[in-house]
């Protein structure tokens, strides 16, 4: 038992720190595209 809630947590961990990572990059392909479209209107 002690070692399903284990997996359980390794599992869950992996998932909230990939979920965390792909906003993130999300976040910075925005950004940069903001960025691009700044410099293109100027």
């Amino acid at each position: 038992m002690k070692y399903l809630r284990a997996l359980l947590m390794l599992i869950a961990s992996t998932a909230v720190g990939l979920f965390a990572w792909r906003k993130v990059e999300e976040k910075q392909l925005r950004d940069d595209l903001w960025q691009d479209a700044e410099e293109q209107t100027r």
